[in-house]
């Protein structure tokens, strides 16, 4: 599967979850997806049982036969909007977080729609996939400052190089930096 490489500013995601048109649902799914960097398969297989709400974690398997989870991070704020919406709609832990109509677990078509649907809806004109999140979420830490190594780890890429293709430095950012080491070099 061929992803778009397009991504959204921290401006244009919050443009997209703080539309009044975006149902609750949606707006969680994509948090979801934005925050936790995960991929389309991982929101669609996301069971509550997965969420941690004491050690704000999820825990993802890549197989049924994987022996050891992966964990990922879960923001405070979102934790409580997750929290919220198990509460509210009675869940089991074995439900899907955010299940279909007929109670299975939404296909990522369905999910790739909602981002379609939502990102028009706060008019913005992007080829916008499923992944879109997952890329500029790890666009925006690597700009702010997290170690690559880290957003690898946060992606749960098994190699560094897959990482790297995330990282999308400014112009202005990289003069910046360079005026700031070389200012500081001419002091010396």
């Amino acid at each position: 599967m061929k992803y778009s490489k397009e991504w959204i500013t921290k401006e244009e995601f919050q443009d997209i979850i703080n539309n009044p048109d975006i149902s609750r649902r949606d707006e969680l799914i994509i948090s979801i997806l934005y925050w936790c960097a995960l991929r389309v398969s991982e929101m669609a297989a996301l069971k509550v049982r997965d969420i941690n709400i004491d050690s704000k974690t999820l825990t993802l398997w890549k197989s049924k036969k994987s022996v050891l989870p992966e964990l990922v991070p879960v923001p405070a704020h979102l934790v409580k909007d997750i929290s919220q919406w198990v509460k509210e709609h009675n869940k089991t832990p074995s439900e899907p977080l955010i299940g279909s109509q007929k109670g299975g677990s939404l296909s990522r078509s369905r999910i790739y729609r909602i981002i379609k649907e939502n990102a028009l809806n706060a008019e913005i004109r992007k080829d916008l996939t499923t992944h879109t999140f997952r890329r500029s979420r790890a666009t925006h830490l690597l700009n702010d400052g997290l170690p690559i190594e880290k957003v690898s780890r946060l992606l749960r890429h098994n190699r560094l190089e897959s990482t790297i293709t995330y990282l999308k430095i400014s112009i202005e950012d990289l003069k910046k930096d360079i005026e700031n080491i070389d200012r500081r070099q001419l002091r010396i």
